[in-house]
């Protein structure tokens, strides 16, 4: 092992590239342990190497094709696939917060082939530029499965006043979700597509 080279490397790597955060802190933590103890692991240099290697000529030129045929195509689903994540709290939520505070941020074609076309994602698109199933001004019920407060406000029926009215944040068939008036009150609500149906009950009384 040349350490020498290397930690010429990592200087370079840091004075002329855009590293993540994440990344520069990792360099610079290797280059001062190196500095420090005159060593590294085998471990180390492989992980550096590999750090390194997204910075090659190559990636750097197929990351800048990816950022310019980044077009509002691939901006739309990244925003619509961002909220699902940001109301989940859990998977890419830190990514999707960032995403959604700057409009002008491009991820990775990595980051954004992961996040944005596995299957949750892609349930996520469907339910959202799918066809509505209820128009507006349509009467709709609650079916038996929703919650009790849904069937309760639902009890007379609801007017449909919006189609998408407020982003997807479940990856179900049925995600879609409607702005709905319950008869009798002067406050929409919002509810999934899965909790409404077109008729009330036959054996309910009117």
């Amino acid at each position: 092992m040349d350490l020498e080279n290397i930690k010429k490397r990592m200087l370079s790597l840091l004075k002329n590239n855009s590293l993540s955060s994440r990344e520069t802190k990792i360099v610079n933590s290797m280059l001062t342990w190196a500095t420090k103890k005159d060593r590294l692991t085998n471990a180390q240099v492989r992980f550096f190497e590999s750090i390194e290697s997204n910075y090659s000529d190559e990636k750097i030129a197929k990351s800048r094709e990816w950022i310019s045929n980044f077009d509002d195509e691939k901006k739309e689903i990244m925003n619509i696939v961002a909220h699902y994540y940001y109301n989940q709290g859990k998977w890419f939520s830190s990514l999707a917060e960032t995403i959604l505070g700057d409009k002008n941020y491009i991820p990775s074609e990595k980051v954004y082939f992961k996040m944005c076309l596995n299957k949750y994602a892609t349930r996520v698109l469907e339910e959202t530029r799918k066809e509505p199933k209820y128009k507006v001004g349509q009467i709709v019920y609650a079916v038996k499965k929703a919650n009790f407060e849904i069937r309760k406000l639902l009890d007379r029926g609801g007017v449909v006043l919006r189609s998408n009215a407020e982003p997807v944040t479940s990856a179900v068939k049925g995600g879609k979700r409607y702005l709905v008036l319950p008869v009798g009150y002067s406050h929409g609500i919002v509810i999934e597509e899965r909790w409404l149906k077109s008729r009330r009950n036959s054996n309910v009384k009117k």
